[in-house]
């Protein structure tokens, strides 16, 4: 079906679509027969605040990354401008990063943990009066790849680190980039660097390419099912395309992935017994988790 103007989940496949705007797939890694854990990858689309993030936690502690991604949906609520369209000025845009990395703070503290960490790649949506902006909270080794189509580039918009997540106290970048009607995002977990990708080209070629020849809401289904290894071990892989100038607002929150053992062993059964079909259906009103 048409998911123009809607959003739409395919829980077989851990992945939605908002036509003309988002994409989005979570796949687990492959393992070997005797092991059973949960996946430590995990995507937050919060369409109530224009904010959408990948995270990608420890196999010691799968689940970090969904929890770190709610606690950080929630710190958020309540900013001026978040979620409405309205054209921001130069001032608030100033006002609303500070405020953001005062409470990101807050939360990077409240989750320090000698235990736990996940890395985290988001980007907040935002209008102003000549283009959209994206305000960009990096830190780690997950990544985001910008796309113009109208100069038919595409570079990488965060910088690798070691700042995880329970061991920092602020985010390696917090900074805007201008978006146009012909940007395109790409946010990814480093199990990106796992997909075999065409020999001709650089794998930045690949993106723009997919970006070219498919609806932004199909470029995760197309990299994942037509560059997949499909043999070997795998890593986790997040995968979010956006087209900003597309964004929709909606009171609803998706979170795919940060799954326990238990939560993965239950997923997995509810594929088995076709409780989970590889169907793209509207999602349900109340928040969405998978």
């Amino acid at each position: 079906m048409g998911c123009e103007g809607a959003i739409c989940l395919n829980q077989g496949r851990r992945a939605v679509r908002c036509g003309g705007f988002l994409g989005a797939r979570l796949r687990s890694g492959s393992l070997r027969p005797t092991e059973q854990r949960g996946v430590g990858d995990g995507i937050l689309l919060d369409f109530g605040k224009g904010i959408f993030a990948v995270a990608d936690s420890s196999d010691r502690n799968p689940s970090f990354s969904r929890r770190f991604l709610l606690r950080l949906s929630d710190a958020l609520e309540g900013l001026p401008r978040l979620g409405t369209g309205d054209v921001c000025g130069e001032a608030e845009m100033a006002a609303l990063k500070a405020e953001v990395e005062v409470r990101s703070a807050t939360v990077l503290g409240e989750m320090s943990s000698p235990t736990e960490s996940c890395t985290l790649t988001a980007v907040l949506i935002l209008r102003t009066e000549a283009e959209w902006r994206g305000l960009v909270l990096h830190t780690g080794d997950s990544l985001l790849l910008q796309c113009d189509l109208g100069g038919r580039t595409v570079r990488r918009i965060t910088e690798s680190n070691f700042w995880m997540v329970g061991r920092t106290r602020r985010f390696f970048q917090v900074e805007y980039i201008p978006l146009t009607e012909r940007s395109r995002l790409l946010l990814a977990t480093d199990g990106f660097t796992g997909l075999r990708l065409p020999a001709a080209g650089t794998r930045e070629d690949r993106v723009r390419q997919l970006f070219d020849e498919h609806p932004v809401e199909e470029v995760p289904d197309a990299l994942i099912d037509g560059c997949d290894a499909v043999d070997g071990i795998r890593d986790d892989l997040a995968l979010v395309s956006l087209e900003p100038a597309g964004i929709f607002f909606n009171d609803r929150r998706v979170l795919l992935g940060g799954t326990t053992t238990y939560l993965e062993r239950r997923f997995q059964e509810g594929l088995t017994s076709g409780q989970f079909r590889n169907l793209y259906e509207p999602a349900p009103r109340a928040g969405v988790s998978v």
